[in-house]
């Protein structure tokens, strides 16, 4: 993990019901799509298709840097 200043990583726990789904992204993706664009992506998609949608949405608005995302479905 590279840290840029000021930056930490939080951690907690997360009651997980069923149904909800889950994505964890670099700034590879978070960079390059929208909260809305995510937000739609799970929500109409299976998680592989999700992620596959929306690291193409990033690379085609230009995202640069190694894109990863994971997404789950309980």
């Amino acid at each position: 993990i590279n840290f840029r200043d000021g930056q930490r990583i939080r951690k907690g726990q997360l009651l997980v019901q069923l149904d909800d789904r889950l994505l964890f992204c670099s700034d590879g993706l978070g960079g390059f799509t929208t909260e809305t664009e995510m937000a739609r992506a799970m929500r109409d998609c299976t998680p592989e298709a999700a992620v596959a949608q929306l690291v193409q949405l990033a690379v085609v608005a230009g995202g640069n840097d190694a894109t990863v995302a994971c997404a789950r479905r309980r």
